[in-house]
């Protein structure tokens, strides 16, 4: 069996298309000198960020220089369509160019060309984002060559979302890697067959630094206050 893809939407995790698209990232991936933790971890960021289809656009709208698209969601399109994707060592290049149908020479295998496009122009993207991330010590997830190597499954998630994805701020935060990490878990065992080495026990979230707001009930009082003319 190939790969899969389709116009619009993505796949989860239980689904055979996301699985069998997961097998041939592995064994690309494998090939390359990556390991099955490294590999875990990628596949947790691609669960969010594609659901395992190469042909997601963003939002499911195309846009070459507004939307991101593919496997690892390339900011923007144009940066893989058109541009990295048909450089010579690249092959299988076939993106699809419409969210409601095939478009003439798009085929599933664009996938692998997007594979091909992040490993060897990973210098493109890939940068030392360590200081930003405030939860977990991801500076062992660098240089890229490091990561590739990870035996860490929680920090090879992290590791790619802030190394690679570089999502914005909002999305940066500890419940969104964690729901990363627990997709990792799940990848890692469909494309070995066993539960990763190390226990998968959440890590411990961070102190929060903001203030927390207060009940409802206090701002209630204090509307009730203001209105009879007892707080200004």
């Amino acid at each position: 069996m190939g790969w899969y893809a389709k116009p619009r939407g993505g796949w989860s995790t239980e689904d055979n298309e996301a699985q069998q698209n997961m097998f041939m990232i592995s064994e690309y991936l494998q090939n390359n000198g990556w390991t099955m933790i490294a590999i875990a971890g990628l596949l947790g960021n691609m669960a969010n960020e594609s659901g395992f289809n190469p042909w997601r656009w963003n939002s499911d709208t195309v846009g070459l220089n507004t939307r991101a698209y593919g496997l690892v969601q390339f900011y923007p399109a144009s940066y893989y369509i058109g541009g990295r994707g048909t450089e010579s060592m690249i092959t299988n290049y076939s993106p699809n160019m419409s969210t409601s149908s095939q478009t003439a020479g798009a085929t599933p295998q664009d996938g692998l060309a997007q594979l091909q496009v992040m490993e060897i122009f990973h210098s493109d993207k890939f940068f030392n984002r360590a200081s930003y991330c405030h939860y977990a010590d991801i500076s062992g997830c660098y240089p890229y060559t490091a990561f590739k190597t990870q035996t860490d499954l929680w920090l090879a998630t992290v590791g790619w979302l802030f190394n690679y994805e570089f999502p914005a701020a909002s999305d940066r935060e500890y419940a969104d890697a964690y729901s990363r990490y627990q997709k990792a878990i799940r990848c890692y065992e469909i494309i070995t067959g066993s539960p990763p080495p190390e226990p998968p026990d959440p890590p411990v979230p961070p102190t929060p630094t903001t203030r927390p707001k207060p009940p409802l009930f206090f701002y209630c009082i204090r509307k009730f206050r203001q209105k009879k003319g007892l707080l200004v």
